[in-house]
């Protein structure tokens, strides 16, 4: 083998384990964004991540607003008390219900927080 084909030989196994390492980087990449992105759509409701990620100012103003904090009462004593498979059906069932009423009457629910609307 000449020189200049060892050469050669090393440059292509140098391009190989570089192409390796570039597609290791980007199937990173790649999942960290899944990971942020599932993050965002965690915190924020859907329609504010997307103007967010249009970088678009999203400081809405509205003349009026209402703000509704709803809590179910006792839910933790009752939640220890019932049992998983129970709760979440509880849990649901509210929730649901919430959903409901908020389309049905025009409102955007914000965020859900444990057992809190």
């Amino acid at each position: 083998m000449t020189l200049l084909q060892e050469r050669e030989r090393q440059l292509n196994e140098k391009l190989q384990s570089t192409n390796e390492a570039l597609r290791e980087s980007q199937e990173g990449l790649s999942r960290e964004y899944q990971r942020a992105e599932t993050l965002l759509l965690n915190i924020l409701p859907a329609s504010i991540a997307e103007r967010l990620k249009a970088d678009e100012q999203i400081a809405d103003s509205h003349a009026e607003v209402s703000v509704l904090f709803a809590d179910i009462v006792g839910f933790t004593e009752r939640a220890r008390s019932v049992g998983a498979v129970t709760t979440l059906a509880i849990l649901n069932y509210f929730f649901k219900a919430a959903d409901l009423l908020s389309e049905l009457y025009g409102c955007e629910k914000i965020k859900t927080i444990g057992d809190c609307v």
